[in-house]
């Protein structure tokens, strides 16, 4: 996490760090929201203190807390991923110093769940059902691309390349650029909405409201109101295990989905024994 140096001649506090780092590295994308929901959780249960104060204590608080409130550690990992992020932005400002971070709690295998062909087709009779028809759509391109909704709401139409079929992802999660194919599924769902766009406008201007709206709607009538994993992410879970499925190698698969590291795909492997069937006769010879 950080020292509790100083280096400014007034140390922000935890909110103003946030609200700094909203203004600089998220004001206008989709995931603005997300972000500021989460730090605003983050300040209750730490308390709004100037940042060179907060530390590891600081960052086993909000595990011990979130730890007692039966959250995932693939949600606990993001939260403090998020004061993380917000403090290493401190850190370029000069107001404090980095110190070594606190290690992610392990995530296992079951925090990852997908569709299967019956729960896919069912979700995207709903969206028909419902005449969320854009919900329906960009629920394709998520399983056909692994694309995060977030990274589809922020795509521009001079990102897209139709002629090498190509799509550009420039606001990500990680803020590396990345490039990858689109199947024929994908371009021509994507082409439908292109006529409407400029070069630099939104093919999909849409928010965390309008998502969640449309979605939850549709997780209720299917009977998973109550079940925490049924959310969009689950596209890409699903899209990431089917490539895995048709032979897609880990490592192509990890650069496609824009992974910081092969052990994160690897994390699907269990969803395809054949992975490491192939293997199996290398053994026995």
């Amino acid at each position: 996490m950080l020292s509790h140096k100083s280096k400014g001649t007034k140390v922000p506090t935890l909110s103003q760090a946030t609200h700094t780092y909203y203004k600089r590295r998220l004001n206008g994308l989709t995931s603005a929201d997300n972000y500021l929901k989460t730090m605003k959780i983050i300040i209750k249960i730490l308390g709004d203190k100037p940042v060179d104060k907060i530390g590891v204590t600081d960052v086993n608080k909000l595990i011990d807390h979130l730890v007692q409130k039966k959250k995932k550690n693939s949600t606990i990992n993001s939260y403090k991923g998020r004061l993380e992020t917000t403090l290493r932005e401190m850190v370029q400002a000069g107001h404090i110093d980095p110190l070594t971070a606190t290690k992610n709690l392990r995530e296992g295998d079951k925090d990852i769940h997908i569709l299967n062909a019956d729960m896919e087709d069912k979700l995207i009779y709903k969206f028909k059902e419902l005449d969320f028809l854009l919900h329906k759509q960009i629920s394709l391109i998520g399983l056909e691309t692994g694309l995060r909704w977030c990274e589809m709401f922020e795509v521009r139409k001079r990102n897209i390349d139709l002629n090498y079929g190509q799509i550009t992802i420039e606001s990500r999660k990680n803020y590396t650029q990345l490039t990858i194919p689109l199947t024929e599924k994908a371009a021509s769902l994507i082409y439908d909405h292109l006529g409407f766009c400029d070069d630099n406008d939104r093919v999909f201007p849409f928010d965390n409201k309008w998502k969640y709206g449309g979605w939850n709607i549709a997780r209720r009538d299917l009977g998973y109101e109550k079940t925490e994993w049924y959310v969009p992410h689950i596209t890409r879970h699903t899209a990431c295990t089917r490539m895995l499925q048709k032979g897609v190698p880990l490592p192509v698969v990890s650069n496609w989905l824009g992974h910081k590291s092969i052990a994160v795909t690897m994390r699907y492997a269990h969803f395809v024994p054949s992975i490491m069937n192939q293997y199996k006769e290398l053994l026995n010879k």
